[in-house]
């Protein structure tokens, strides 16, 4: 998590990880321009990464890297033992009033000034 938020040029103020019983962890992080966390469930192989802000840098960017560092394959317990690669599923929604130049407001959604209506492609 400490990776991922000074790697995408985000600013941590602070962070706390819990273990959980008997196996994953919960972690949380303050960040000056809102908050990340993410929770794990080991034995189904699952980890949950909501990450939040209120800046005016996009977070689509970030997305390779949350992945490089995240999605991390398991490794086969036997030598013939095939192993498939994670599934990522990507949630992206902007919220809030930005000001895009055409006046007072939000840009309206698939609009050529709505910054999501590129979609987020290959991701």
């Amino acid at each position: 998590m400490v990776d991922v938020v000074s790697e995408s040029g985000l600013t941590l103020l602070s962070y706390h990880c819990h273990s959980l019983k008997p196996m994953g962890v919960s972690c949380v992080g303050v960040l000056l321009e809102s908050h990340i966390s993410f929770h794990t469930w080991p034995e189904e192989g699952v980890i949950t990464l909501d990450v939040y802000t209120c800046g005016a840098k996009p977070l689509v960017p970030a997305m390779p890297l949350i992945k490089d560092k995240f999605a991390v394959s398991m490794e086969p317990i036997t030598d013939d033992e095939v192993v498939e690669e994670p599934i990522v599923l990507w949630s992206h929604r902007l919220r809030g009033f930005r000001d895009h130049g055409g006046g007072g407001g939000p840009a309206k959604a698939n609009s050529p000034k709505d910054p999501l209506a590129s979609d987020l492609g290959k991701f």
